[in-house]
């Protein structure tokens, strides 16, 4: 046999650049370095510049470990059309697609080697039941791309140093058994309905050495610690606590699932940091979401759920909302994004107040969509950007931050929001233009600390549940006591405190019950009295 060498060359392919097996068998050109003995066809050397097109079913293609290189040329060998073709022990490299199955079933991918293909290195485009066993898939753009695709096994292959691993896009009920990814982008799964998401992945399938959750239909449980990738699919009432998750399309994928909780977790280099789609009612709480590529968090098509307490940083955008309505938005840190929060296609009525929105190029994008960006009385959200001024001293500002026609925030903090959760039930709220730190409440006395980097005037504004302290207060700053106001919006459930001081840097803050001298002198006379009452009695009886 010839071996045919081209020199490396990006142009469109053209038929000359094509082995073809025929439809009667045959090798075309019969110069290839194919050797045929009946429906087993072995490579008998490598191949340069060149495509393997299969256009005959029930044939076996072994490479007996000869490498094709494609030089750029689109397909390494394509089975379209095609049944029970079995294509082992090849090296493929330098296409844009390694091996691409089209509209192909019952074949079989197993025991190639897959590499620096620009495109896929396995690609399957509406094909069904087929076999991907036992392959090395490095350096691609995409290690296995699956579209339209369903009922396939993927096993036993090595996925590695791809830009992305594994893509699902609507392609239902594959397999995936003791797979191992390490790739900038392990895992991906997308969909319009729910059965695009069922999916039969199971522990033996580990990305970056951690096993994948892939859990459908499951209730009232819990998520173990070393997960790698969590999907929760038609699931109820699950939680994922404390996890780190980095590496995946999405870190965290929850669809068609509802009252579960994601809380306490790092979810950082991700496409998608945490991603709702068609979920209600479910809380997302206290994560740090950081440096994932496209967005911190997701909800599409999802409604009724709260966003509270995350730390969103970093990510090429923060927050972001489509065809999403109804859904509360606050507490949360969304710093150093490209957007902040993003609202967008159909998107109402959702509430967003008590963030943090500091140094974002867009802070806030709502399409003209109306959604609610205070709490309709007196918080808003702090936009590192406002400019408005406070000139009632109460930390709120006195004009709108504007977003667009439809949407503003109507009470503008003009400090950045913290929320202590010193108990349960009993959140204490400040306002403040320095940093806070070290809070502390002990059953008596709030204490904590504040920082600025420059020689400032500040203020803080403090709302105290009046179940941990209901009474007029004295208010300490490095030991000197400071006048407070107490606003106007205060009631029975809660004292709203706001107090201001000049030219520190650094500081400790004290505020305790004015009431709590008189009562601790008013304690230790009846103390005092009842030892007296004693010491009486008991030396009338001694005389």
């Amino acid at each position: 046999m010839i071996t045919l060498t081209l020199t490396f060359n990006v142009s469109p392919v053209r038929a000359e650049d094509i082995i073809y097996i025929r439809p009667d068998g045959t090798v075309d050109p019969s110069t290839a370095p194919i050797q045929r003995n009946g429906n087993v066809y072995t490579l008998t050397s490598d191949i340069y510049g060149y495509s393997i097109c299969v256009e005959k079913d029930n044939v076996i293609i072994d490479g007996m470990g000869h490498t094709i290189n494609g030089g750029g040329r689109e397909v390494g060998v394509d089975v379209s059309g095609r049944s029970n073709v079995t294509i082992k022990n090849l090296k493929i490299e330098r296409f844009w697609f390694g091996v691409r199955l089209y509209k192909s079933s019952n074949n079989k991918i197993i025991k190639n080697n897959l590499t620096a293909n620009m495109a896929d290195g396995i690609s399957l485009d509406e094909s069904l039941n087929n076999l991907i066993y036992g392959n090395n898939i490095m350096n691609n753009e995409y290690g296995i791309y699956l579209h339209e695709s369903q009922n396939n096994t993927i096993c036993q292959n090595n996925v590695v140093d791809n830009y992305y691993g594994i893509i699902f896009r609507k392609s239902p009920t594959n397999n995936l058994r003791g797979n191992s990814l390490d790739n900038k982008y392990n895992l991906r799964v997308d969909g319009s309905d729910v059965w695009d998401y069922i999916q039969d992945i199971d522990i033996s399938n580990f990305v970056n050495g951690k096993p994948v959750y892939y859990w459908v239909n499951k209730q009232n449980m819990t998520v173990p610690l070393d997960a790698g990738y969590v999907a929760l699919v038609n699931c109820t009432g699950i939680v994922v606590d404390g996890l780190r998750v980095t590496n995946n399309g999405q870190g965290i994928l929850l669809a068609f699932t509802m009252d579960s909780v994601v809380t306490r977790s790092e979810i950082m280099d991700n496409e998608y940091g945490i991603y709702l789609y068609e979920s209600q009612n479910n809380v997302v709480y206290g994560n740090n979401l950081t440096a994932n590529k496209d967005y911190g968090i997701v909800l599409g098509f999802s409604s009724s759920n709260l966003i509270c307490g995350n730390y969103v940083s970093d990510n090429k955008h923060g927050i972001w909302l489509f065809s999403s309505s109804n859904n509360v938005v606050r507490e949360n840190n969304v710093v150093g994004n490209y957007y902040g929060i993003l609202i967008e296609w159909g998107s109402l009525n959702n509430r967003i107040y008590q963030n943090n929105l500091i140094g974002n190029r867009y802070q806030a994008f709502g399409r003209n969509l109306k959604n609610m960006w205070d709490d309709g009385y007196q918080y808003g959200n702090y936009w590192s950007d406002y400019s408005g001024k406070d000139y009632d001293c109460d930390g709120v500002g006195d004009a709108p931050y504007v977003i667009d026609e439809n949407n503003q925030d109507n009470y503008p903090l003009m400090g950045v929001f913290y929320d202590f959760k010193v108990a349960e039930k009993y959140p204490v709220f400040a306002i403040c233009n320095f940093s806070i730190s070290n809070f502390e409440f002990d059953g008596h006395t709030i204490r904590f600390s504040i920082s600025c980097q420059n020689d400032t005037a500040g203020f803080c504004r403090i709302c105290i549940p009046t179940a941990l302290m209901n009474d007029t207060f004295k208010v300490f700053i490095n030991n000197v006591e400071v006048p407070y106001t107490l606003l106007p919006c205060s009631n029975s459930t809660y004292n709203h405190l706001y107090f201001t001081y000049e030219h520190i840097t650094e500081g400790t803050v004290l505020i305790i019950p004015e009431f709590s001298s008189a009562l601790t002198l008013l304690i230790t006379y009846i103390l005092f009295s009842i030892l007296v009452i004693i010491y009486r009695g008991v030396i009338g009886r001694s005389t």
